[in-house]
């Protein structure tokens, strides 16, 4: 438990000056979509400059990689903003993938540019645009030469899913097909044509259900990833008991029935954070707008929490297992001296003179 501290100078300011690292959601915690949240920018600013705070920007969007990420918080004026420091979900998952599987070559990505850009930074061959372009009608002619290619021509390691805003069958039915490894079990087995692969590691950036655009719920990465997980799971080889992984729980199984989610909140990508900036986890505090990510991203890790209230989650959905260190109206009460609107969990505000954590 924290101890009961005064809150006369305000909550912000304590924040601000306890912590020296700050590991920013970016949207729904900075922007919405293309619009800057209100004096987001201006806090970041104040952070960096006035403060020297460090901040790291953290989403769990797979779209854009790390330039990308950076070149748009800069466009909107948020110029601290920069390679090093922006660290979209695709940028951890092409690391741990290349780590964990040093020989593997090449990778099949259902997701978009970004997602592949990390990884190809990393070593890893991808399909090209042209052989994902979308073809129609199919028939068991088609179905049958598009997974011979992806199969048995172009000898995919694994899969790797991320938001896909192209998605079409013809993704679906040539990730499904390296998942399968083969026409069936039986004749992979035998070692006989096509079905005869060696095992296939699947992973997501995240698993996100939904977003929130200009107040209109989107579908997430969570929609692609638990349509092949379900096809997976059907898939004998790719059982739990088919596929040992030395006594790792199914979930953490690259070769197994599901994908390995290594996005938020996967708490070992906060310690990959940590470690890489050479952070204090005491000294450390996620800020996002969503509980089941970016709290439970900082929770797992050991590091404190802010929940803002401008994106997907309010004060009402926090319960026990989604435990935020803090709440705040929003990021700019790190910068404005008022600090109102700052509450903990029991509703009250900077007010009360003291409060317990």
């Amino acid at each position: 438990l924290r101890k009961s501290i005064n809150f006369k100078e305000g909550l912000p300011e304590y924040i601000v000056e306890k912590y020296d690292t700050f590991f920013l959601d970016c949207d729904g915690t900075i922007y919405e979509g293309e619009k800057l949240l209100p004096n987001a920018a201006e806090t970041i600013d104040f952070l960096v400059r006035e403060k020297k705070k460090r901040v790291c920007f953290v989403t769990n969007t797979s779209s854009r990689d790390g330039s990308q990420l950076a070149l748009k918080l800069n466009s909107m004026g948020i110029s601290s903003a920069d390679c090093d420091n922006a660290y979209p979900s695709g940028a951890y998952a092409a690391d741990f993938i290349r780590r964990a599987h040093p020989r593997a070559k090449k990778v099949y990505v259902v997701g978009g540019g970004g997602l592949k850009n990390e990884l190809r930074r990393r070593g890893f061959e991808t399909q090209t645009e042209r052989s994902d372009a979308a073809m129609e009608p199919f028939d068991a002619g088609t179905f049958s030469a598009l997974n011979e290619r992806t199969v048995r021509d172009e000898q995919y390691d694994g899969v790797v899913v991320g938001l896909d805003t192209r998605l079409n069958y013809g993704k679906i039915v040539r990730a499904v097909g390296v998942l399968g490894g083969g026409k069936n079990p039986t004749e992979r087995a035998a070692g006989g044509g096509a079905g005869h692969r060696k095992r296939t590691f699947f992973y997501a950036s995240n698993d996100d259900a939904y977003d929130i655009v200009d107040g209109w719920f989107v579908p997430g990465t969570g929609g692609i990833v638990e349509m092949l997980n379900h096809a997976a799971s059907k898939m004998p080889h790719r059982a739990v008991e088919n596929c040992p992984n030395d006594g790792v729980e199914d979930r953490k199984n690259p070769f197994g029935p599901r994908a390995v989610v290594l996005g938020k909140p996967n708490p070992d990508w906060m310690r990959y954070l940590l470690e890489k900036e050479r952070v204090d986890v005491d000294r450390a505090v996620m800020i996002g707008d969503r509980l089941d990510t970016d709290v439970l991203f900082g929770n797992g890790a050991g590091v404190s929490s802010i929940l803002v209230l401008t994106g997907v989650h309010g004060e009402e959905d926090v319960f026990a297992s989604m435990k935020p260190t803090y709440i705040l109206s929003g990021l700019e009460e790190l910068r404005l001296d008022g600090g109102e609107n700052a509450i903990h969990l029991n509703g009250s505000s900077k007010k009360d003179e003291n409060r317990s954590f």
